[in-house]
């Protein structure tokens, strides 16, 4: 039938393989497609989600409440945020680790964003100790992400100033937003 055409060349366009095993209604609760009434798809209306539907990525370890995939990604499953597995890699400013969040599209997902201090900070564990690239410790609580610097930037502003987290003491604080030096970011995304 021309919806099964359609069914078919929407799962090859986007190489969803998954998608050949799930049930219509499975789809359409999954956010994957929408234009699909019972086991009838509307040919006029059928829509697909690309992002939803794409490969699952594999899972390569676990630490704790964390979970590491083979996309560069690391869910953290008691706050359902997933968190890229590596910051920036250099020194740089919080505007530009704003665009670079917005940019960022680790796991093939597009709704990155800069996390807030509180976020951060569910990633800090003083009994956990590592050495950064650059030199110094710093706590994070889990082995799959790597942080090269000393802190990382926070969506938080005030007035001209704005957060950054730090994890050598755990703590955050205001400071210029031209600061570069050790200074990185780490994309975050919420999980729905």
């Amino acid at each position: 039938s021309d919806a099964a055409k359609i069914f078919y060349d929407a799962i090859v366009k986007t190489e969803c393989s998954k998608m050949y095993y799930m049930r219509p209604s499975e789809l359409i609760s999954s956010g994957i497609a929408t234009g699909i009434r019972g086991d009838k798809i509307n040919s006029q209306s059928f829509t697909l989600n690309k992002e939803r539907s794409k490969k699952a990525p594999n899972q390569t370890g676990v630490d704790g409440h964390f979970i590491s995939y083979d996309d560069g990604t690391v869910l953290d499953t008691n706050t359902n945020l997933m968190w890229a597995n590596s910051d920036n890699g250099e020194g740089i400013t919080w505007e530009n680790a704003k665009i670079y969040c917005e940019n960022y599209r680790g796991g093939g997902y597009s709704d990155w964003r800069m996390p807030n201090t509180n976020e951060l900070s569910g990633l800090y564990d003083r009994k956990k100790v590592r050495r950064t690239a650059t030199g110094p410790y710093i706590h994070i609580a889990v082995e799959f992400i790597s942080i090269t610097g000393l802190w990382c930037w926070a969506s938080e502003t005030s007035n001209q100033d704005v957060a950054k987290f730090d994890f050598t003491g755990g703590g955050w604080g205001w400071v210029h937003p031209s600061l570069s030096y050790l200074s990185r970011v780490l994309p975050v995304r919420s999980v729905k």
